[in-house]
């Protein structure tokens, strides 16, 4: 039913096998996950093993972090691992929507939206570095030949 526990072993915990669709369906990599709840990135995988339960701050990071979570299905197993959220769209007076209201349902873009933003993070420090070793060398050179650039 769910690809994220479908060849998972039968004796992890039922919560484990929620926290992992979870993820799964917010496109959320344990990595991510770790780097982001700032974590020890084993702690995934002790989860996805059925070593160790996800801890009650790591929920309570995630239900904040991602309100589409559906706390329920989480926690108990109860409705759809995620909650429809609702955006109004109009465009040029038209309403477009599943039902014919404006709304368009979507159900976890903020997850791609965050692991791109752990992506652009990362390149904007490389880029900063590379400046700074520019600005180094041109320091440097300006020291060397000082009347080359006056």
């Amino acid at each position: 039913m769910y690809p994220a526990v479908d060849n998972m072993e039968s004796d992890v915990p039922a919560l484990n096998q929620r926290f992992l669709i979870v993820l799964d369906q917010l496109g959320l990599s344990g990595y991510a996950v770790a780097k982001l709840a700032d974590i020890a990135e084993p702690t995934i995988s002790y989860i996805r093993s059925g070593k160790q339960k996800p801890s009650i701050e790591l929920i309570e990071w995630l239900l904040l972090q991602y309100p589409t979570i559906n706390a329920d299905f989480l926690l108990r197993g109860e409705g759809e691992p995620l909650v429809r959220v609702g955006i109004n769209i109009v465009n040029s007076g038209t309403n477009h929507g599943a039902q014919g209201n404006g709304s368009v349902y979507n159900y976890a873009p903020a997850a791609r939206h965050q692991q791109q933003l752990l992506s652009l993070q990362s390149e904007n420090k490389v880029l900063q570095n590379e400046i700074r070793l520019k600005d180094e060398m041109l320091s440097l050179y300006r020291t060397l030949m000082p009347e080359a650039h006056p």
